[in-house]
């Protein structure tokens, strides 16, 4: 089994390199297949998650996504002031 913690961290770091990927390349295209085949093997080894629909899975990533993507762009923002 897999501590929901350790998922947490997967997901993201995952979401962290993505962001990071976005800011430097204007942004890139974000495959909902490679995303899920980060997230649902991890998501299979933790009880609270298993089974867990695809969609919530993405929708947990693309959270995370979205406010780390933010918190980067509000730095350089910020920098560039």
């Amino acid at each position: 089994m897999l501590p929901f913690e350790e998922y947490q961290t997967l997901l993201r770091g995952d979401a962290l390199e993505a962001a990071e990927r976005s800011l430097r390349n204007k942004f890139g295209r974000l495959s909902n297949r490679r995303i899920l085949s980060v997230l649902r093997p991890a998501a299979e080894r933790v009880d609270e998650l298993r089974g867990r629909p695809n969609s919530e899975l993405l929708d947990d990533w693309f959270t995370e996504f979205t406010r780390l993507r933010s918190e980067m762009q509000e730095a350089l923002t910020r920098r560039a002031c």
